[in-house]
Parts: structure tokens; C-alpha cells; sequence
């Protein structure tokens, strides 16, 4: 670059960006290049480029005065690259490579196709260069991702009893693609918009590139043959290794989200754009971001032309204030309460109505999501505050509601857990019981109370999923009480209990799935006018409100009477009812007198 290089401030009224020039020049050659100034609106031709920083013992500070302004054009600056590079590292190893050659990267060669020559390396029983060893990873994802049955892919094997390994000549270049899907790339929350909103993107790492699809062929083939209830769950899934299970999940975690969410942007049009940004912003909690405030403003650019009707980049307000105007922005968008939907993961000094978005240990799970997901989506078949419309303002840190108090929680059961799903059904069934005792009679609406539990352990809904993931929400239906009981006998052990057609084990398999999302990391709770619910960690004595604006009810806590905030409430967190999801409460005698209500 020319040392005479005079810095001048870009024009954010013509929506200008600086494009880099790589100049030509031999492998040994210094590199040089230019800067020029363009404007978006005249449709300049370039392509970009995805990437993280190194490593993060190297620090250099960089003070950029032109960041809110280049921050808002980010998704329409990727958005219209001819191409996108992603670029992964100069091999599958991020550690400081300091021999780099023009032998090993052969003076800057693109190796950009996977056929047999690559399929020969993911057999080698050495992988001697890094261009082999990436190779190698990209094929076992081309492996499979290719139609076809599970069990019928050459990189796995099953033993004598049935049970599914990585076969031996394959297992080096297993362990090459555990690597290169645990490169910092992937966690990163920037290169979700970079990469979602490409035209078109190529995976690089040193010398050798694939093209992007081979991961969605990949996740498009995991979600056809493994879920549950599709071809391949009952003989590849249940019959998995435990440490190859736990790679494939790796595999899929990594991968997952940017699928997910390409495919929930192109479902956007469908959807009220503020609903969409709430999912994709759960969706992408765990993604670790450098400056926390990017977890919000970082994802803006996939709202496309709603981004600034929503929210605008400040930098110069705190982490705690960008998360208040978004979670606010959230209310006011959708004009209900579908922000305040989803788990109150708090750190100092956030408002608890306010949504965290700094990563916990279990944000990045598949049923972690999917839990939050059927909750913010399921919310549209539910209608808790019936003909009420929301009423809110906000001051500083409290958000002023109106509602009432319908009943308080009694008792909780134990958590949900993986791995005691037996045991923990059975604590949630002697719960119910103890209500059913302590009431002596039917539940409150009527039901029995072996339809109430039931329907409570799948929050009254079921999903079909579909190949990208998502699906319809429906409310469950008589039939699905058949596969539910089919499913107890199974989960008790019952030998021979599960019905052979093929028509009744998918439904069987819904059920099991619905029943692991409703209750992931779930409370079964009583109440004292008898009623059955699931939240997020209730105690004895929250109180269970019908919020103005509310299609689910919300628990709320109380601050006790000596504290700073007496007579305000903090947010536990929305919750499911069984009786009272569909506007019952506002139609019962003397209870839906409104008041005011604030959440600090």
C-alpha cells in the first residue's frame, strides 16, 4: 500500500464502503494493494470475505470512527458480494504456522473439487500435508451428505451386535473433520450474516476450497434419515456408538445453526420480521462475539430492509442498554409479549424481563432451541389474555404492564433431566397425583386428569417437522394419546409394547420428540386452585399472571416487602397452564380485574 495513503472519513448520507485491491504479483513478491472508495447504490463488483481474528495472545487495538454507520451496511455488503470466501485458516491446526512454502500451497493452487482422488486420502492410514488432511475432511462430509440410507454410508461400520462405529480406514479423516468443524470460525456470531446472506460461498483453508453446500447437503441428509420418525432414526440413530453419537452431534451443532438460519431468513417474508429476528437471536445465543454488544447488532443486517425500523447500532451506550432497546424494540414491534417468551438467563446489572443474549453452557443445544423455538411459535395457537390488547411504557429499567393474578404456584417437581427421563416422569406423575389428592375431584376445567397430564407434557402441541428443520404447530388431538401411552410402556420397559406398523411408530416418534422439547430443562408445577403447568425454575408462591398483550401466561416473583423494589416484580419467565392457555381465566368470574404491574 502506497505510505502516502491519506486516511479520509467515509459519507454515510451515499452509503460509501472501501473495497481492497490485491495487486498481481508472484507467490515470493510483497504483497500490495490499493483502496478505493464506492457507493453501494452504484452496485460495485467484488467479493468478500468471511474470517475471524488470530490469535487472541496478538493484540492490536484498532479504533474505528466510522463502526454504527459500517455496522448497519454489513448484511447488505455481504448480501451483494458476487462471492463469499470463507476463510477457515491456513490448515486445520490454529496454531502459528511459521514454514508455510509456495511447495506446500503450490504457489497459491484452488482445489475446489471432491471425487476419487479425495476419497483415496480419506482412506490413507497417514495424512502427510495439510492440503491432504483438509481434503480429507471435505470428503467424509461429501460422504455424507449423499443420498441414500445411513447405514449404507462406507464411513461407518456395525460391529457384531449391530452397533455402528467409524470404520477403520476412515478414521483419520474422521478426526480431520472433528477439526476443522471445531475452528473458531463456526463459534463466531459475525460470520452467521456474512455467510447467510451469500449469493454464493466457498470454504478455504491454506490452498484447498469446497463449495459451501457440501454443509447443507450434509445437514439436508441428517435431517431426512436420523430425526425421530424418519427412515433411519430407529436403525442408525438408536444403534450409534456413544462416542460416535457424540460426534455426530458435534458435527451438527457446528453446522446446525447456519442452516437453521438461512432457511428461517427465507421464511422471514412469512413471518412478522420482528419474530423472526427474536428466534434467530435465541438461536444464536451461544455465539461468542468479542464485544457483547455485536450479539445484537450483529445480526441486524438478516432483516434486510427492516433492520432500521427496529433497532440502530449505538456503540456508545452499555452492553445492559443495548439489550433494554432491544428487547423493548421486540415488544413494541410485535405490539405482545412474545419478547418476554424464553428462559431469563440473568448477569449483573440486566433488568429481568430483559432478554440475556451472552452464551450459558446448554444455549447451544439442538433441544435447548427447539424448546425455545415451539414456545415462541406454539404461542400463536394459544390466546392466555383473550380480547386483551398490551399496555406498556417503560422507565429506565422497569417495564410497566397491566394484568392480574389468577393462582401462585404450590409445588415443583424435579427438573427435567437427560438421562433420567424414566425417573424423572415418574416424580412428575406422583406430583400430579398429590394434586389430584389434595383437590378431590376432577381438574379444574373439567378434564380428567390423565388427559391434563398428558397434554401438559407436550405443552398441548405437536410439530410435524419438516426437512429444514422447522414445521407446523398444531394442537395435540385425541389420536395422539395412543402413541403417548405407547411411549410410557416403552419408557417403563414393557417388553413388545410398541406397535410394529410403520404408520404408528413415526407417530410414536413425534410424540417422543414433542415430549423432549416441551420438557427440556422444564419444571412440572401444581397450583393451588389445582392446576397443572411447565416453567423455567418456579418456586413455591410465584405468582401466575395473565398479562395484557399475553397469548401464554407469565410467572412472576414478588420483591419482598424490605427491599428497594417492594411492590415491583421480577420476570421467572413465561409459563404453560393447562386450562387456561386459551383465554378461560379472563372469562372466570372475579378474576380479570386489571392493574398495573412493574417489572424491575
Amino acid at each position: 500500500m502506497d505510505s502516502g495513503y491519506v486516511f479520509d472519513p467515509l459519507d454515510p448520507a451515499h452509503r460509501e464502503i472501501r473495497l481492497l485491491h490485491l495487486l498481481p504479483g508472484s507467490w515470493e513478491e510483497p504483497l500490495c494493494c490499493d483502496l478505493q472508495v464506492v457507493c453501494l447504490d452504484d452496485y460495485p463488483d467484488y467479493q468478500g470475505l468471511s474470517y475471524v481474528w488470530g490469535a487472541p495472545g496478538i493484540v492490536k487495538t484498532v479504533r474505528c470512527c466510522e463502526r454504527s454507520h459500517q455496522v448497519s451496511l454489513m448484511g447488505e455488503i455481504f448480501s451483494r458480494a458476487s462471492e463469499v470466501y470463507v476463510w477457515l485458516g491456513d490448515s486445520l491446526s490454529e496454531k502459528d504456522i511459521d514454514d508455510i512454502t509456495p511447495r506446500v500451497l503450490d504457489n497459491g493452487k484452488e482445489v475446489d473439487w471432491l471425487g476419487e482422488t479425495a476419497r483415496d486420502l480419506s482412506k490413507w492410514s497417514a495424512l502427510s500435508e495439510w492440503e491432504s488432511e483438509t481434503l480429507a475432511a471435505f470428503e467424509i462430509l461429501h460422504l455424507l451428505s449423499l443420498d441414500g440410507h445411513w447405514m449404507e454410508k462406507p464411513v461407518f461400520v456395525a460391529d457384531e451386535a449391530g452397533i455402528y462405529h467409524i470404520a477403520e480406514d476412515m478414521r483419520l479423516a474422521w478426526e480431520a473433520t472433528l477439526k476443522l468443524l471445531r475452528l473458531s470460525w463456526w463459534t463466531r456470531i459475525w460470520v452467521v450474516q456474512e455467510l447467510v446472506l451469500a449469493k454464493k460461498a466457498t470454504l478455504v483453508v491454506g490452498s484447498v476450497s469446497a463449495p459451501w453446500h457440501l454443509i447443507e447437503d450434509f445437514c439436508r441428509s441428517y435431517l431426512e434419515h436420523l430425526p425421530p420418525g424418519a427412515c433411519c432414526h430407529s436403525s442408525v440413530t438408536w444403534k450409534m456408538s456413544s462416542d460416535l453419537w457424540q460426534d455426530i452431534v458435534s458435527l451438527r451443532l457446528a453446522t446446525w445453526t447456519f442452516y437453521m438460519v438461512k432457511n428461517e431468513v427465507l421464511q422471514a417474508q412469512q413471518k412478522q420480521s420482528s419474530v423472526a429476528f427474536l428466534q434467530l437471536l435465541w438461536l444464536l445465543r451461544y455465539k461468542q462475539a468479542t464485544d457483547p454488544r455485536d450479539k445484537v447488532y450483529g445480526l441486524l443486517g438478516l432483516l434486510h430492509g427492516q433492520r432500521h425500523t427496529l433497532l440502530v447500532p449505538d456503540y456508545s451506550i452499555s452492553t445492559a442498554d443495548a439489550f433494554t432497546r432491544c428487547t423493548r424494540a421486540l415488544i413494541d414491534a410485535d405490539n405482545s409479549l412474545g419478547a418476554l417468551i424464553g428462559p431469563r438467563l440473568h448477569h449483573p446489572g440486566l433488568p429481568t424481563w430483559v432478554i440475556d443474549f451472552l452464551p450459558q453452557e446448554n444455549s447451544g443445544s439442538v433441544l435447548f432451541f427447539q424448546n425455545l423455538s415451539q414456545r415462541i411459535s406454539s404461542s400463536a395457537v394459544f390466546n392466555a389474555c383473550g380480547t386483551q390488547e398490551l399496555r406498556v411504557s417503560s422507565n429506565l429499567n422497569n417495564l410497566c404492564l397491566w394484568g392480574f393474578r389468577f393462582d401462585t404456584v404450590r409445588r415443583t417437581a424435579m427438573p427435567w433431566q437427560s438421562g433420567l427421563v424414566a425417573q424423572t416422569l415418574e416424580e412428575w406423575e406422583h406430583c400430579a397425583a398429590t394434586a389430584k389428592v389434595h383437590r378431590k375431584s376432577d381438574y379444574p376445567d373439567g378434564r380428567g386428569w390423565a388427559d391434563v397430564f398428558w397434554r401438559t407434557m407436550i405443552r398441548d402441541t405437536m410439530r410435524k417437522l419438516e426437512r429444514n428443520g422447522g414445521g407446523e404447530v398444531r394442537r395435540a388431538s385425541p389420536g395422539d394419546e395412543r402413541a403417548y401411552l405407547s411411549f410410557r410402556r416403552w419408557l417403563s420397559g414393557q417388553p413388545g409394547t410398541l406397535d410394529t406398523d410403520e404408520t404408528s411408530q413415526a407417530a410414536i416418534s413425534s410424540f417422543r420428540k414433542a415430549f423432549h422439547i416441551a420438557t427440556q430443562d422444564q419444571y412440572l408445577f401444581t397450583t393451588h386452585k389445582g392446576y397443572l403447568g411447565l416453567g423455567d425454575a418456579p418456586e413455591a408462591d410465584d405468582e401466575i399472571w395473565i398479562l395484557d398483550g399475553g397469548r401464554v401466561p407469565f410467572l412472576l416473583r414478588p420483591y419482598p416487602d424490605d427491599s428497594d423494589h417492594a411492590g415491583c416484580f421480577s420476570l421467572v419467565g413465561d409459563c404453560y397452564v393447562h386450562g387456561i392457555m386459551d383465554g378461560e381465566a379472563t372469562r372466570l368470574p372475579g378474576e380479570s380485574s386489571t392493574r398495573e404491574v412493574r417489572l424491575v
